[in-house]
């Protein structure tokens, strides 16, 4: 299944199935892309990053599907005649999301709640505002707080949010770095 930007006609992202999608259809408020495939199964994509957050199994292969107007139901065919219908309710739109080029280690909340703290492959502890994460997407553009040279595992924070602490397991250390000086 493909989507695409239909101002500059490239692709802006593809989801797939193990074998062919037989049809497709987008929820009334945009979030939720539903794909039925000859793989016996019915998939839930979010629009905005394409992963996939439900998969249906069917009997054989899909036929037609149809969010309901409020988009909290899901009908869905098969080639046995078979109608199905799913609550989709309870799956909950992404409200943000960072990318790294890198492996994330580990990612924590601040005490506040406003910041995240990132623990990357990179050697970086990154600092960021949870907001940041509604508009900006790239999550190397945050404030690197503690930068190591060697690998880190783990990741706190103090309750105070003025000190973060990361593990070394190559040089059996733990980091200690202030976040106020």
């Amino acid at each position: 299944v493909r989507m695409w930007d239909t101002v500059t006609g490239k692709e802006i992202r593809r989801m797939e199935h193990t074998d062919f999608a037989q049809a497709v259809t987008i929820s009334a408020d945009g979030h939720w892309i539903a794909s039925a495939g000859k793989d016996n199964t019915v998939r839930v994509w979010e629009t905005d990053t394409g992963a996939q957050v439900m998969e249906i199994p069917l009997q054989t292969n899909g036929g037609t599907l149809g969010f309901s107007p409020d988009g909290k139901k899901l009908i869905a065919t098969d080639e046995n005649g078979t109608i199905t219908f799913w609550d989709v309710s309870a799956l909950s739109a992404r409200v943000g999301y960072l990318e790294f080029p890198e492996y994330v280690l580990r990612a924590v909340f601040g005490q506040d709640g406003k910041s995240l703290f990132i623990n990357t492959d990179d050697m970086n502890v990154w600092m960021i505002g949870a907001d940041q994460s509604l508009s900006e997407h790239a999550g190397n553009k945050g404030t690197p707080v503690l930068v190591a040279l060697d690998l880190t595992l783990s990741l706190t924070v103090s309750k105070n949010s003025k000190w973060v602490a990361v593990a070394s397991p190559n040089s059996n250390e733990v980091f200690l770095q202030s976040l106020t000086d």
